[in-house]
């Protein structure tokens, strides 16, 4: 699986380019990323379904970090989060 959100707009351009689709796909991609937060490619509607389908079937995902761990202070001003990683890493946010 590959987290859309690690593409570069160059990259996101290749990638859609390099599916047989004109460069703003790639547009149509990146904006609702950063502005609407899709949490699943079908939910970016500007897409024809057989782009969202391809992407999917290619293993494209979005936001692909999952929390499996929180600890919110005494006082509730501190929030530390234990994300999991698709590349088996874990990330932690204080």
């Amino acid at each position: 699986m590959v987290d859309l959100y690690r593409f570069l707009p160059e990259e996101m351009e290749k990638l859609v380019i390099d599916m047989g689709y004109p460069p703003y796909r790639a547009d149509q991609i990146l904006l609702p990323l950063y502005y609407k937060f899709p949490k699943k490619i079908s939910d970016i509607k500007q897409l024809p379904k057989k782009l969202i389908e391809e992407l999917n079937d290619a293993g494209y995902t979005i936001g692909s970090a999952k929390e499996t761990h929180r600890v919110v202070s005494e006082d509730g001003d501190t929030t530390k989060l234990l994300l999991n990683l698709t590349n088996e890493k874990s990330l932690k946010l204080f």
